[in-house]
């Protein structure tokens, strides 16, 4: 059965196959990377191995039993990388982008909409003056004004 493909596609589809330079720069690179995957594929595909060697080769990876791996060390190591890692940085060249440090309070002020520390009523710092046990944070937050009015739960 023979499919038909509108004429403006196929004649611009052909124009194209004619004239490469008329191609996108997508479709030529990807062209070229075609031709690049497969001659990796061919060659990988000549490089057929009995199981025995894929196993050799492959064991070889894993560890002895209690062997310790270390996963980071020099200036990764959790001891040295406050203090290194920044002066590699700067050795390499890289800019590191600083990060705001994100507290507790930002995180409940987003959440909740309110300052943790100040009073609700006159915006005023708040002291801790004790701990109340037993409440989950939407029934807190239900009682928050009243509890600033010192009316109590």
């Amino acid at each position: 059965q023979e499919l038909h493909i509108a004429p403006a596609t196929y004649y611009w589809q052909r124009k194209r196959q004619q004239n490469p330079e008329l191609r996108s720069v997508r479709q030529r690179r990807d062209e070229e990377l075609g031709r690049e995957i497969e001659r990796v594929y061919d060659e990988n595909e000549r490089l057929k191995m009995s199981l025995d060697t894929f196993i050799e080769k492959f064991i070889q990876h894993i560890p002895d039993k209690h062997f310790r791996m270390i996963r980071y060390y020099g200036f990764l190591s959790h001891a040295k990388r406050g203090e290194l890692l920044e002066k590699v940085h700067t050795l390499v060249g890289h800019e590191v982008e600083n990060r705001p440090k994100i507290t507790f309070a930002m995180m409940f002020k987003r959440f909740t909409g309110e300052r943790p520390l100040n009073c609700v009523l006159c915006g005023a710092r708040l002291l801790l003056c004790g701990l109340k046990e037993g409440l989950r944070l939407k029934k807190l937050l239900g009682y928050h004004k009243s509890l600033a009015l010192m009316g109590g739960v």
